[in-house]
């Protein structure tokens, strides 16, 4: 049963995170991805607790399950749906914006920038290695 959690959403997008339940600064990511060319076979990367980089590999179906259970041992922990983030030289990146009422009860964008992760890894948190760039210059990459 625990395994179909995840795996369900894997149908619908080819990228989930399994995060913990509480913010983590990065720490504790998980990310699956559903392999195009192999059926049966996910790429596999997170950040342990320590913020350590867990690279890239790929495992099978029946693996998996048995990653993702230890894993989540202790824990609460939620599941993202993926969407493709990652710039050209391979490293992924996130916008964040700030909406704010106006003086006339209005909402205003009053701010915008993004983050760009470290190599390697699967977060843009600037605690665990990204630092962050003005959005404009990003999004005309």
């Amino acid at each position: 049963m625990f395994f179909h959690i995840y795996i369900v959403p894997l149908k619908q997008t080819p990228v989930v995170y399994i995060k913990p339940a509480n913010g983590t600064d990065g720490r504790g990511i998980f990310r699956i991805e559903k392999m195009k060319d192999k059926q049966g076979v996910f790429d596999i990367q997170g950040r342990r607790q320590d913020r350590r980089i867990i690279a890239p590999r790929k495992v099978s179906a029946s693996r998996l399950e048995s990653i993702v259970r230890q894993w989540c041992v202790g824990g609460s922990f939620l599941i993202q749906l993926g969407i493709p983030l990652q710039l050209l030289g391979g490293c992924f990146h996130d916008y964040r914006m700030l909406v704010q009422k106006n003086g006339q009860g209005g909402w205003e964008l009053t701010g915008m920038a993004a983050r760009v992760g470290a190599a390697r890894s699967i977060t843009s948190n600037l605690h665990g290695g990204g630092h962050a760039v003005r959005a404009e210059t990003l999004l005309k990459e």
